[in-house]
């Protein structure tokens, strides 16, 4: 937070929403790749979401803070 902001949030507007669980991302078939120049594999796991606001002009941002 930078010198002088304060933001007011409801947190009870906030929402997580989602298009689905998690997946492995496995595009070409398979979930393992080896790790280059090591003795490992990785494999990398998605989801795909975003926060949303239900009611968004019930937050606000203060600013012009001067503290004494």
């Amino acid at each position: 937070m930078a010198d002088g902001k304060m933001f007011c949030l409801d947190l009870n507007n906030w929402k997580f929403y989602h298009m689905g669980d998690f997946e492995w991302l496995d595009e070409d078939g398979a979930i393992l790749s080896r790790v280059a120049n090591k003795a490992a594999y990785e494999a990398t796991l998605t989801r795909y979401c975003d926060i949303g606001c239900d009611k968004p002009r019930g937050q606000c941002e203060l600013y012009g803070i001067i503290g004494h």
